[in-house]
């Protein structure tokens, strides 16, 4: 299937004078492939002009195929995944977190492929899905194929005018290496738009940098439409008490970003009566020894909290 959707979209006629927009993510975890479906179901809804290609991985296409199927009555949507030879070659998303090395490679090899791609398939508009990525890649010295916007997803470098900021780990070099690759990426004349979830980043990008390009992006949140029922149904499932409002903390449990540390010691300063009122759910993925640790460290704060008569903490995971 995923050499299918390659040679359909790239062999294909390509209409002249007709704006050809690329969507860039190569990542098929977490929130790259819901980032995909809300530009995708957007682009339906709206019946926007011209025409997108969605470059992906052909992990992805395995995986989420019902993103991939939206665009099967849009005749102006197509799915493009990377050849087999690029995806044999393609370092793994799931070893970068813990290689340098991985990522540095990984950085050069999706320049390449978007570059490859776009000039193939006649793209005017590129929009690298996570900068963050490539942007040492880019800093190094690019001429871009075409216009570019790009999600700056997880920007630090503006962190140490908080008050009270104190760095950890390898906080500091990053936020080095952003403030230096960034004096270089923005200034490219094509490059359009840098999105920031974080709107303290906007301000300070462009006011450090003298520029507007940066722009903040809202995390788009899917709506479902659940009834009263299915709702109750669901906390009694849970055994969530009546009354009580749910917190919900989603995601790779075991990655220390999320925070969860800090949420359980915050949860024993709380008073008693707040506690009541509250549960904290905690859904995602997590294994192994990390799976035992969160445990035993949600017993002890549940065992702080008991003796107050409350019980806030639950944890619902594969």
């Amino acid at each position: 299937m995923t050499e299918r959707y390659a040679m359909r979209s790239t062999e294909s006629p390509q209409p002249e004078h007709q704006d050809r927009f690329m969507i860039f993510d190569l990542d098929a975890r977490g929130h790259h492939p819901g980032y995909i479906q809300h530009l995708v179901k957007y682009w339906c809804e709206n019946d926007l002009p011209g025409h997108l290609d969605v470059l992906v991985s052909q992990v992805f296409i395995q995986r989420h195929p019902h993103i991939v199927a939206l665009a099967d009555q849009r005749p102006n949507i197509r799915f493009v995944s990377i050849s087999k030879s690029e995806q044999a070659k393609l370092v793994s998303s799931d070893d970068l977190g813990s290689s340098f090395k991985g990522r540095i490679i990984r950085a050069f090899q999706e320049w390449k492929i978007v570059r490859k791609y776009a000039l193939s398939l006649g793209t005017t508009h590129i929009f690298l899905m996570y900068l963050d990525r490539v942007l040492l890649r880019m800093a190094l010295g690019v001429k871009l194929p075409c216009a570019m916007s790009v999600i700056y997803f997880r920007p630090l470098l503006h962190y140490a005018v908080f008050p009270n900021y104190s760095l950890e780990g390898k906080e500091g070099f990053w936020q080095w290496r952003d403030r230096v690759c960034l004096a270089r990426f923005l200034p490219l004349a094509k490059l359009q738009t840098v999105f920031c979830l974080d709107q303290f980043a906007v301000d300070y990008i462009n006011q450090v940098y003298n520029t507007t390009k940066a722009v903040h992006l809202a995390d788009p949140v899917q709506r479902y439409n659940h009834t009263d029922v299915e709702a109750e149904a669901l906390r009694t499932q849970l055994g969530i008490e009546p009354g009580r409002s749910v917190f919900l903390m989603f995601g790779a449990l075991e990655n220390d970003r999320k925070g969860l540390k800090e949420t359980l010691e915050a949860i024993e300063q709380l008073p008693p009566a707040l506690c009541r009122r509250m549960t904290i759910l905690l859904a995602g993925t997590i294994t192994g020894e990390a799976r035992e640790q969160l445990e035993a460290r949600i017993a002890e704060s549940d065992a702080i909290a008991s003796d107050s008569g409350c019980d806030s903490v639950w944890l619902c995971s594969r």
